[in-house]
């Protein structure tokens, strides 16, 4: 299925498909962040991707945005990329899940880098909860 706007359509490419149809299988809970976020592994028809699966009933209400609103933003800040021709935002859509409705997106392969100086090195307790 392509994703269509009025200006904009994206042509599915496989793991775009593997992520709109496939079954999810939980795999983990990402647990630094104020909402629901796990790793999932989503299988279709021999194909299987790593993805990124936030239920819209672990969101946590902002005071400046609608309840339930973020997974629907998350899926504007896609087509927006793709529309600008930024393609910075993972392909990312709405769909069921195990955990109910969700945003879900195929992951980013990168190497992270944190950078510490000494002038904004954190307390050695500064990421403990």
């Amino acid at each position: 299925m392509a994703i269509s706007t009025k200006n904009l359509t994206i042509p599915p490419d496989p793991s775009q498909t593997v992520l709109a149809n496939g079954d999810i299988e939980l795999k983990g809970q990402f647990t630094r962040g104020n909402n629901y976020t796990f790793l999932v592994n989503v299988c279709h028809a021999g194909s299987e991707i790593l993805a990124v699966y936030k239920p819209t009933r672990g969101e946590q209400p902002l005071w400046d945005f609608p309840e339930s609103s973020l997974a629907g933003r998350e899926v504007s800040a896609y087509l927006v990329s793709q529309l600008l021709g930024f393609g910075m935002v993972p392909f990312t859509l709405l769909r069921d899940g195990p955990l109910g409705l969700a945003r879900s997106s195929s992951t980013l392969t990168m190497t992270p880098t944190i950078i510490i100086s000494p002038l904004n090195r954190p307390k050695s307790n500064a990421f403990a909860r």
